[in-house]
């Protein structure tokens, strides 16, 4: 395979591909080709030098140094997409009276967004049946080649259009059109679950602090409408009950004075029992038994 340099000229960068001179006609007619189309997924071609030793020099638009056979495509999804573009290409070639060929995965250049981009034009040839049967073999090889593996939709859907490719049942426009409508229905479903997210995601910041703390936020902070209002125009809140507290405080106070009045009622009793004691004790003094013992002599005496 001929050696690809990268070289700069007029500000643009610039692939360009040596050949010898036993390769001279196929760059000759890869170069009429490659002038004959104006394609976003076609390389444009620069120009066509002659060497000494009857060479060509073939130079093109540098688009990328990475092929699908060097960086072959990822999930299917990442196939879909980059197969539908491929075959919209292959079907404006095919309706410009055009075959590439020799359509492989070393001929698709990863363009601007991973966009293919074909080169290898030096088999290319009219859009006869027998042309058209072999690009559209070639992409369905590229469509399901690397996906008999994969699992789902996608995938089984890609292992379909290339058994309808492969029996001759459908296009390369048919291809782009049936793999766009499963692009847009696959980006519908994503763009649909997303906004469900985003929605759920929302309704939860909104709901749950108004459910959770939407009593303690009204308790603690008044409504906008009647944040500058005087006191006396306020509405009345349905604020809970707080009757917990006062009944405490009113059983205590009870508590507290019967605990006075039956602390009075004790030191009463205790200053009349008192009185009663010191009467007793009064009677048993020495001073007082000596009166008494007189006035009962003085009696006696009175008696006899």
């Amino acid at each position: 395979m001929p050696a690809v340099t990268v070289s700069r000229s007029n500000d643009q960068l610039i692939a360009v591909k040596e050949l010898s001179a036993e390769l001279a006609a196929k760059a000759d007619h890869e170069a009429e080709v490659l002038d004959r189309i104006d394609h976003p997924g076609v390389v444009r071609l620069v120009g066509l030098e002659h060497t000494s030793d009857g060479g060509r020099v073939l130079q093109t638009l540098f688009v990328s140094s990475d092929t699908w056979a060097s960086r072959p495509l990822g999930e299917p999804g990442e196939r879909v997409e980059a197969i539908a573009a491929l075959a919209g290409v292959i079907a404006d070639l095919h309706d410009m009276g055009m075959a590439h060929c020799q359509l492989n995965a070393s001929h698709v250049l990863h363009g601007e967004r991973d966009r293919p981009v074909l080169c290898g034009f030096s088999a290319a040839g009219d859009a006869s049946d027998e042309n058209r049967r072999a690009d559209l073999e070639a992409l369905a090889h590229l469509a399901c080649g690397e996906s008999r593996s994969s699992r789902g939709a996608v995938g089984e859907r890609l292992v379909a259009i290339a058994g309808e490719l492969r029996a001759g049942e459908i296009g390369a426009r048919d291809v782009a059109l049936r793999l766009d409508q499963t692009l847009n229905a696959r980006t519908a479903r994503s763009v649909a679950a997303q906004l469900v997210r985003s929605k759920r995601k929302t309704r939860l910041r909104e709901l749950r602090p108004a459910r959770l703390f939407g009593q303690r936020r009204n308790m603690s902070k008044p409504d906008t409408e009647t944040r500058n209002l005087p006191k006396r125009d306020l509405p009345k809140r349905n604020l809970p009950k707080r009757n917990l507290p006062k009944r405490n405080l009113l059983v205590g106070g009870v508590g507290v004075m019967g605990f006075l009045f039956a602390t009075v009622l004790v030191l009463g009793n205790g200053v009349d029992a008192g009185d009663g004691i010191g009467g007793v004790g009064d009677v048993c003094h020495p001073s007082n038994a000596s009166q008494t013992d007189v006035s009962l002599a003085s009696n006696t005496q009175a008696v006899s």
